[in-house]
């Protein structure tokens, strides 16, 4: 099944079609920002709960050097980061158009 575009004319006006793909994009949006705001547990998640989910994927024990666990805390900020400025934009996306350019 095709999702039709919003420069496909299905009998909408543009108006309708551009608020179509508005709330499209929003949702979108709002997906991504759920998603990567749950890496913030693993800011201060202990590191023994990190080297279980890393043995139940099947990649070993997570090694136990300083910069391991550095690394990994960095990047959930980083990523909890993306997902507050993503939920941020996506409340009023004509205001924030030159962001998402």
């Amino acid at each position: 099944m095709v999702l039709p575009l919003a420069c496909e004319n299905d009998g909408r006006t543009d108006t309708q079609a551009a608020a179509r793909a508005e709330r499209v994009l929003q949702l979108c949006m709002r997906g991504v920002a759920t998603v990567t705001l749950l890496a913030a547990i693993f800011i201060a998640a202990p590191f023994a709960w990190m080297n279980s989910i890393h043995s139940r994927l099947g990649m070993g024990d997570l090694p136990e050097a300083p910069i391991v666990g550095y690394l990994a805390r960095s990047s959930s900020a980083l990523d909890t980061l993306f997902g507050g400025l993503t939920c941020v934009i996506s409340t009023d996306l004509r205001r924030h158009y030159l962001v998402l350019l």
